[in-house]
């Protein structure tokens, strides 16, 4: 789905990358035979939307109240509840009035709507509450409205790779691949098929990596500065852990050989692999066979790891770093090539201090010609629904004029450089998350809030594959969304009622186990962790806050009980009716200041502002909430529960 997130690079399901959602997603979704038969309930959606405009109604339910005073039934899972009203004040309704299976529910009235300081008010027509038919393009209005029919599913659900499944899955046609826009036009057929096949398996071009030397050449995008740098010779060594599960062999090998070739001999002490339980039959015996060949030479400088079953990210990270024996301990993709001089200014900072928590300034090799393409440099941080992404670096950075300065960031996008014994220390990595997603984020708040640092080196860049598509797992955002409430719980004291937001979950029984907590929090409390209010107003004050929520959830249509408020296609700005999914197009929250935000919630001041529902001439529009305000226009909605 595409939710229109602005701002920052959006990346693949990559621990090295942030997981990216853009207006084309480049993952892959795989429906279930539900989402099937959804699907074909929305073909026939488009027309009865186009077809009968006047299905909005004057009442609309909110899903899920943030204040533990809201008027909530508990809803049993595989049960319904459901609410109606009577007048303004809501009273339990028939079962069957509403599906919520697990929910929290309470329904509401909207009276009428304030314009501003101008006290105007409306007490019967007002935005689309009304019935007024939707607009005709053959009436000479002095303004265009862009049909507000139902977009069609090709641009709300995308699958434009679907890994391989199993050697009888049918081809996808080449002209269909991203794979081949921009390379393989000189193939032949069965080369081309090949390399679909390579493609869909790995989620990037294992057919060219193949054929690519192992120790190439790739681009030096260091400020010309970190290039007349020198570095004491009594640097701390550094164990190097690549983390894989059905990798490519040769991009594992170039990988290595590149760890090898841009790292001192003397400051590299070895390199350890983690197969999290890898079903290709390659990286058993062929693995094994280079490892046993660079160790003839230089004895135990690979260290093997191989999990009996697929542990996850997290968990293969600390397995890492259990296996490494160097001060300091850099943890890696197995998808990744070094650049000249990565490791010194790295190595030198952790030796000025070791609390300190290093990231490279990352570049992208592309999944298709596997060209290295120069990324600007930028900090780390997350929105609130706990997804990593790319910030711009702080003022104080760019006020010293020097593009070779640390800068300093809130958070990790995941590889990182840490000194071994401190990583212990503040309690490695949470293995109470599970696969993937949250523990960058959560080791970034952490390191911050009880006492260290989080810094990303211009001088030191690491090349990194992203992926068209995560081959290997079905979908990440229920380990994403579980990863991101336990953290919450743990680190965000009173704010972790903005991811609960961001993830349109209740507060309370929300039926979400994030497991036993007791131990982080107890971490937390004997590591004398500052606030994560300090956090926000001290490291990254560029994040929004929403304290005046008082509300969240759908907006559900009291006609068509099955359609809810929907932003709609990115480009319009016209709030549809569409079928009721829950998913962030849909989200809406009611602010104190009697504002309704609809689609996701702006994470940082330097992104676009949220989207507010706004009445332009009796028509509903999705406009920037401050832009809306300054022109004084119709925003403010009178809520009475």
């Amino acid at each position: 789905w595409s939710d229109g997130v602005s701002g920052g690079r959006s990346r693949g399901f990559e621990p090295c990358g942030c997981p990216g959602r853009n207006p084309t997603p480049i993952y892959s979704i795989n429906p279930s035979t539900e989402t099937l038969d959804i699907l074909s309930e929305l073909v026939g959606l488009q027309q009865r939307v186009r077809t009968e405009p006047r299905l909005f109604g004057s009442a609309l339910s909110i899903q899920r109240a943030l204040q533990p005073t809201a008027v909530r039934t508990r809803a049993v899972p595989g049960r319904t509840c459901g609410a109606s009203l009577t007048g303004t004040r809501p009273t339990l309704g028939p079962l069957s009035d509403f599906t919520c299976v697990g929910r929290q529910i309470f329904s509401a009235a909207f009276g009428s709507q304030s314009h501003g300081s101008r006290g105007q008010s409306f007490s019967k027509d007002y935005l689309f509450l009304t019935n007024a038919s939707l607009p005709d393009t053959t009436q000479q209005n002095s303004e265009k409205y862009p049909d507000v029919s139902a977009p069609d599913l090709s641009e709300r659900l995308m699958t434009p790779e679907t890994p391989l499944k199993d050697s009888n899955q049918e081809d996808r046609s080449f002209s269909d691949s991203s794979l081949f826009s921009h390379w393989g036009q000189d193939l032949n057929s069965e080369s081309r098929r090949v390399a679909l096949k390579m493609f869909q398996y790995y989620g990037y071009n294992g057919y060219l990596s193949e054929r690519l030397p192992m120790d190439r050449v790739i681009p030096d995008y260091r400020p010309e500065g970190c290039k007349n740098m020198s570095y004491p010779s009594n640097l701390p060594q550094v164990s190097i852990v690549f983390i894989f599960v059905n990798e490519a062999l040769s991009v594992i090998l170039r990988s290595v050989q590149s760890a090898m070739n841009k790292t001192p001999s003397h400051l590299l002490k070895e390199i350890v692999l983690v197969d999290d339980n890898s079903s290709s039959e390659e990286l058993k015996e062929k693995l094994q066979d280079f490892v046993g060949e660079t160790n003839a030479k230089r004895p135990g400088f690979i260290k093997m790891v191989r999990h009996s079953k697929q542990e996850g990210l997290i968990r293969s990270r600390v397995s890492g770093w259990r296996a490494s024996t160097a001060p300091v301990v850099a943890l890696f993709d197995a998808h990744v090539e070094f650049n000249t001089g990565w490791a010194e200014p790295i190595l030198q900072r952790i030796k000025e201090d070791r609390t300190r928590i290093i990231s490279p300034s990352f570049d992208n090799i592309k999944y298709d010609t596997f060209e290295v393409e120069e990324y600007p440099l930028s900090a780390q941080g997350f929105d609130w629904e706990l997804w990593c992404r790319y910030l711009n670096p702080p003022k104080s950075w760019w006020n010293l004029n020097n593009t070779t300065s640390p800068i300093r960031s809130p958070a990790l996008i995941g590889c990182f450089v840490v000194d071994r014994e401190y990583f212990e220390e503040i309690g490695l990595l949470d293995e109470g998350l599970e696969i993937y997603g949250g523990e960058n984020v959560e080791l970034g708040v952490r390191v911050w809030q009880c006492g260290g640092s989080v810094e990303v080196l211009p001088c030191a860049r690491v090349a990194h594959i992203e992926r068209a598509h995560k081959p290997y797992t079905e979908d990440l955002t229920a380990h994403v969304r579980r990863n991101a409430l336990r953290v919450a719980e743990v680190w965000m004291d009173e704010f972790k009622s903005h991811v609960y937001m961001a993830w349109n979950v209740p507060q309370e029984d929300s039926g979400i186990d994030i497991g036993d907590i007791s131990e982080r929090k107890a971490l937390r409390k004997r590591l004398q962790c500052k606030t994560f209010r300090w956090y926000l107003v001290n490291i990254y004050p560029e994040m929004r806050m929403y304290t005046d929520t008082i509300a969240y959830g759908v907006l559900r249509n009291s006609l068509k009980n099955e359609l809810c408020l929907d932003q709609g296609p990115d480009t319009d700005n016209v709030p549809i009716l569409y079928l009721c999914h829950g998913m962030t197009p849909q989200n809406v929250y009611y602010s104190s200041t009697q504002q309704l935000h609809v689609g996701v919630l702006s994470p940082t001041i330097d992104d676009d502002d949220n989207k507010c529902l706004v009445d332009v001439n009796g028509r509903p529009r999705l406009i920037e909430c401050s832009y809306a305000a300054a022109k004084r226009m119709k925003l403010h909605w009178l809520f009475t529960q």
